[in-house]
């Protein structure tokens, strides 16, 4: 659910758009924890709070809302990238009907938008979903009250949707119109908002017994994975299927299997990445000594890719749960996973880097991201742009919401505890996540004072602390956004006033671009639009000097 700073042109018309909104609140986030930046306010309640990155450093956020009292709805706001709420106050209503929202998911719309797509009783007592789109201004951009996405028999709940790279998303839910069990389909939806595959959706599984939880992770030719926990052998397993951008099934009729066997193998939507070049990333929690978390690298033909089936993320003793997955921008991922009471009675959270290769980075078992007594709960986590990853959770006792940035090499870059972004005014629940493309990320959650609740942002780290660590010495580059777009940025450090090359290679050994650095020792920064040419793929970026060279790996996507 996050992007980076993304191209500097569609940055610089959003910027624009930006100027002509009303803003609701001043352009400055809090200097420390005192205080935050309100959301919405209204009466009664919010929940299911989500969030997509603007593409210009700021956030829009979703979520369900009860402010009528008598129903939830679904509303938005943006946040830019100073603080500002962009705007109406207190949000912008999605949808204006009297039935019940049940459950939503949003995605970006890869414009300065979202798309969001939900689950409601407009046709009781069935459920049905709708999906509407909101534009950098906040209008709505597709028909009033949502497009149906489905309106089959019975019950379509459980929506999760990744973009198609067209302004589009594909959509996929559990399904229960045959009036057995709960099977899986699938859905595209053009940028118009027009529903490109059949009526109610292609079939994605609907082998016996429930499957659940599905969770879409789009691949480079417009289609996507969709994974999900099934039941058809009386154990959980996980699998997945590839749909192609015209829908049609490109594995197993009813799935291939990531994970299964006895016990529980399986996990909650956030266990998955596109690897960049048609394939994928899982990971899950799976049954072996404990509750454990595992991982494996598949192409776009389930061909496992990593040496170890699968690769043992954390095996410590108790139970490591709900695993969530960011990429590292070279090829490999950082996973988290929360309920891990391997010290104590307490609950902490841990994290694992595993490198493009398969190979675990990190501390054996893992980092820990907070040395904190008590009990916390990971809510969301993000990638920083940089290799590594934002975590936000909120701790008992105490209630107050937290983050922390882990940085490739998996040191903890905000204290020891992590930054605390308010003090205690209630309970917190619901955090969302979204990464500013500099470092840092803004988060969001529900503020529970014991009558009704609020949505609340903060800017992690606070105004003034400078997120961002400078290149190393010696012959040393960084690209960003990575995964890039339309526009890269190289910044890299020479040693001396000699001659100097950076390059761009396709896996091939195929140069597609190149620049000659202006000498002279220290950092510099070359921008390459040319990555808006360049197929969706993993390139090689070297930095050559007196002989000498370094290199990254770029990740270009749509």
């Amino acid at each position: 659910m996050s992007r980076c700073k993304g191209a500097i042109v569609r940055s610089c018309v959003v910027a624009i758009l930006s100027c002509a909104l009303p803003r609701n609140a001043a352009a400055t986030w809090p200097p420390d924890s005192s205080s935050a930046v309100p959301l919405c306010t209204a009466p009664y309640g919010r929940r299911d709070v989500q969030g997509v990155s603007d593409g210009a450093g700021g956030a829009i956020f979703v979520w369900r809302d009860s402010r009528s009292f008598t129903h939830d709805d679904v509303f938005a706001q943006r946040v830019s990238a100073d603080g500002t709420t962009l705007w109406a106050i207190d949000g912008i209503a999605l949808r204006s009907l009297t039935n019940e929202v049940l459950e939503l998911a949003c995605v970006s719309d890869e414009a300065g938008g979202a798309i969001v797509v939900w689950s409601e009783s407009r046709a009781e007592p069935r459920s049905d979903l709708y999906a509407a789109r909101i534009g950098p201004d906040g209008s709505l951009l597709w028909p009033a009250n949502g497009i149906a996405v489905s309106t089959a028999p019975n019950n379509q709940y459980a929506p999760s949707l990744a973009p198609d790279g067209t302004g589009g998303a594909i959509v996929a839910w559990a399904d229960a119109r045959n009036g057995v069990d709960s099977d899986v389909y699938a859905q595209r939806i053009d940028a118009s908002g027009v529903p490109a595959w059949a009526a109610d959706g292609v079939t994605v599984c609907t082998a016996a017994g429930d499957q659940v939880v599905p969770f879409v992770i789009p691949n480079r030719d417009g289609g996507g994975f969709v994974t999900w926990v099934d039941y058809r052998t009386g154990d959980s397993d996980l699998r997945m299927q590839r749909v192609t951008a015209s829908g049609a099934r490109r594995l197993a009729d009813d799935g291939f299997i990531v994970a299964g066997g006895p016990g529980f193998q399986g996990s909650m939507p956030g266990n998955g990445i596109p690897d960049g070049i048609g394939g994928v990333l899982l990971g899950w929690e799976g049954s072996g000594n404990s509750q454990d978390v595992f991982a494996q690298h598949f192409d776009r033909n389930a061909m496992r890719l990593w040496p170890s089936d699968p690769i043992p993320v954390c095996t410590a003793p108790a139970d490591q749960q709900t695993p969530f997955m960011v990429a590292d921008g070279v090829g490999g991922a950082i996973l988290s996973w929360q309920i891990d009471g391997r010290d104590s009675a307490d609950q902490h959270i841990f994290a694992q880097r595993v490198g493009q290769g398969g190979s675990l980075l990190w501390n054996e078992n893992g980092v820990r991201v907070t040395a904190a007594p008590g009990r916390q709960y990971l809510a969301a986590i993000t990638g920083d742009a940089y290799g590594g990853a934002i975590l936000a959770w909120w701790e008992y006792p105490g209630g107050a919401p937290r983050a922390q940035r882990v940085d490739g090499s998996g040191t903890l870059r905000w204290g020891p505890n992590g930054l605390r972004l308010r003090d205690p005014a209630g309970a917190t629940d619901d955090m969302a996540v979204v990464a500013d493309g500099n470092g840092g990320a803004i988060v969001a959650w529900v503020n529970w004072d014991g009558v009704e609740s609020t949505l609340l942002c903060q800017h992690a780290p606070f105004a003034g602390v400078e997120p961002v660590l400078p290149l190393r010495r010696g012959l040393a580059l960084v690209a960003r956004p990575n995964p890039g777009t339309s526009l890269v940025r190289v910044e890299f450090n020479l040693t001396d006033n000699g001659p100097a090359t950076i390059e761009w290679l396709d896996l091939a050994g195929r140069r597609v671009a190149s620049r000659h650095p202006v000498p002279g020792a220290g950092n510099q920064v070359l921008e390459f639009p040319e990555t808006a040419r360049l197929a969706p793929g993993v390139y090689v970026v070297r930095l050559t000097q007196r002989g000498s060279s370094a290199s990254i790996r770029v990740v270009v996507t749509r």
